[in-house]
């Protein structure tokens, strides 16, 4: 039995988000345990841990791929193929992580609140991380359908950009970086 190229491509996607997902994880936990050890507060290893998966997340405005989609042979791009500007990229990515955005500004006001003494209220505390933590899911439901022929989610509708294969192989290599040619090792 053939499958559909839109089935191949949705498991391309996601066994990118799968890649990305691990590689962001290890990068925030080597962060955290760092933080964890210099500061010995929990608060500000987690406020940290999340920020640096925010910052690994940007590779995707900068590069025009993330680890993932580098690996899948995947890239954004407009519906029609033709290159995503910088602007509809950074949209993209503000959208497509703002429940983890959510979730670290929660963090960070906690870490604040716990090295600056700041005197917050609890109840407004925990307030922030419930409306945090609900609007981070709901905005992770809204956006992880993926609609239409070329299998775009709601980000992708919003920001005119689709994730799109690699046209060639020249297209294989991250945007703003050249690798010189790609050639092989002879064999002996």
């Amino acid at each position: 039995m053939s499958r559909k190229p839109s089935q191949l491509y949705l498991w391309m996607r996601f066994a990118a988000l799968a890649v990305d997902g691990v590689c962001a994880l290890m990068v925030m936990a080597v962060a955290a345990l760092g933080a964890r050890r210099a500061t010995n507060e929990p608060s500000v290893a987690a406020a940290v841990g999340l920020l640096t998966g925010v910052a690994v997340t940007l590779c995707e405005v900068v590069a025009d791929r993330s680890p993932g989609k580098w690996l899948m042979g995947l890239r954004i791009r407009r519906p029609d193929g033709s290159r995503s500007g910088f602007v509809m990229r950074l949209a993209r990515w503000a959208m497509k992580t703002s429940p983890l955005l959510l979730i670290t500004a929660s963090a960070v006001y906690h870490a604040a609140d716990r090295i600056f003494r700041l005197g917050s209220d609890a109840t407004a505390l925990k307030r922030l991380d419930t409306a945090a933590t609900t609007a981070a899911i709901l905005l992770f439901l809204a956006s992880s359908g993926m609609f239409g022929q070329h299998r775009r989610t709601l980000y992708d509708l919003l920001t005119g950009t689709a994730v799109r294969r690699a046209a060639s192989a020249d297209d294989v290599r991250a945007a703003g970086f050249d690798l010189g040619p790609i050639t092989h090792a002879p064999s002996s």
